[in-house]
């Protein structure tokens, strides 16, 4: 699921995670979905904290890196997101 936050200034953000009942991943990402950083909580963790544009939730452990890319590409008006390696290929 992917979070809008602030297109143009990244800010702090919580999540609030204690009904969450498996583990997830968190991107938080800058304005040109440039990853900041990554949270990795196990289930019931009450809050997650994070300066961000967007915010990515994804499966826990889901084993990307700060240094992957994510290319968002518009297609008949959805969105259909891709996670690229380092260098560049998908």
């Amino acid at each position: 699921m992917l979070f809008y936050i602030n297109e143009f200034e990244p800010e702090e953000t919580v999540f609030h995670t204690h009904n969450c009942h498996f583990p997830i991943d968190m991107l938080f990402l800058d304005d040109n979905f440039k990853i900041l950083d990554i949270k990795t909580e196990q289930p019931e963790t009450d809050n997650i904290r994070g300066v961000a544009s967007y915010v990515l939730e994804l499966k826990g452990n889901s084993g990307i890196s700060k240094d992957a890319d994510i290319d968002l590409d518009d297609k008949d008006s959805n969105y259909v997101m891709k996670m690229l390696a380092p260098d560049g290929s998908t």
